[in-house]
């Protein structure tokens, strides 16, 4: 995280910056929770703004972005939804790696949600369950027809 400045580069993909003054100063104070997982429809979205973007950009080189400009190419074929069922993790696989250690139960966000005030919690645990519970539906609708 950084102060807006005009003297700061965000490098690609954001895990980086360059023209900084002074001291970096690193803190655990930050927590940031990525949640890569999305439904279909959403992922397909993704992966199609971010393909045609790298596409326009001709400044770029074409080391960056490999796999949004791959997946780009294969958006609207079969083997997306194959790579995207591929992302899931089967229940009992999920089950054997908590019991082994490789994977742990993170109690971060739900710590993090107690503080916000109930009724704005629950208005934006709603909505959320209502555009995945839509999503859910659509991707089965899709499957059938």
């Amino acid at each position: 995280m950084h102060r807006g400045s005009s003297s700061v580069t965000v490098a690609q993909g954001n895990h980086d910056i360059s023209g900084h003054i002074g001291i970096i100063e690193p803190t655990q104070q930050i927590s940031i929770l990525h949640f890569p997982y999305r439904s279909f429809f959403g992922y397909k979205r993704k992966i199609h703004l971010g393909g045609d973007a790298y596409a326009r950009n001709k400044d770029l080189p074409s080391s960056f972005g490999v796999a949004w400009r791959a997946q780009n190419e294969f958006l609207d074929s079969d083997d997306m939804l194959s790579f995207w069922k591929d992302l899931a993790v089967a229940p009992n696989v999920i089950q054997s790696t908590l019991s082994d250690g490789s994977i742990l139960v993170d109690f971060e966000l739900i710590e993090a949600l107690k503080s916000v005030k109930p009724d704005y919690w629950w208005f934006w645990l709603k909505f959320r369950l209502r555009i995945f519970c839509t999503n859910i539906i659509r991707t089965i609708n899709s499957e059938i027809n």
